[in-house]
């Protein structure tokens, strides 16, 4: 499986952009059927062929293999990249950037916030004692020197390049999500298009 699947269209990420498919990809990181993504995701199976119709229709998945199953064919899906980027092609597909800013918001977010949501409610549900919790929340806005900026999501994408090399079986699912923008509008570029 290749590192990176290079994204070239705006529908691509309005495809992802749904919690449940977000779940689904993580699953696909090993070759599984419908069915055994639904046993993990304990959901029906019924309740996922369309969105894998979805995901194979603009190349997020595909069909590795078909393998008999009793006395009908079941098809092995997997993702086609361990990282999924837009590319310089993408700019070509969107008519406005603030349309392409929400789809990519909520392809990183919206799933995000699902994950959170779920899993403070099951530790809420255990007692939440802070002690058993493994993981940390929070937010920040820092002053980082300009020629930093670089530096320090080249370090991130390292860290995690290598933490995902390291993935196993019996580890831990964890979800880590990062956002680093300039929020200062000094240093944004105005683009072309609507106001947000």
């Amino acid at each position: 499986m290749p590192d990176d699947l290079i994204l070239e269209q705006l529908e691509a990420f309005r495809v992802l952009s749904n919690p449940i498919r977000i779940r689904i990809l993580h699953q696909l990181r090993q070759a599984r059927s419908v069915a055994e993504v639904a046993e993990a995701l304990a959901v029906p199976p019924t309740r996922l062929y369309y969105h894998f119709k979805a995901l194979t229709e603009v190349g997020v998945i595909e069909v590795l293999e078909t393998r008999k199953k009793g006395t009908q064919l079941e098809k092995i899906y997997r993702i086609c990249g361990r990282m999924i980027r837009p590319g310089p092609g993408i700019w070509k597909s969107v008519e406005d950037p603030y349309e392409f800013a929400d789809v990519a918001a909520a392809v990183v977010l919206d799933p995000a916030r699902a994950e959170l949501v779920e899993s403070i409610a099951q530790n809420a549900a255990q007692g939440f004692d802070l002690g058993t919790v493994r993981g940390t929340l929070g937010r920040t806005i820092a002053t980082i020197p300009a020629d930093r900026i670089k530096e320090f999501a080249d370090r991130l994408h390292e860290f995690l390049t290598d933490l995902d090399a390291a993935e196993s079986v019996d580890g831990v699912p964890v979800s880590f999500t990062y956002v680093l923008l300039p929020t200062d509008p000094a240093d944004v570029l105005e683009p072309e298009g609507k106001n947000p």
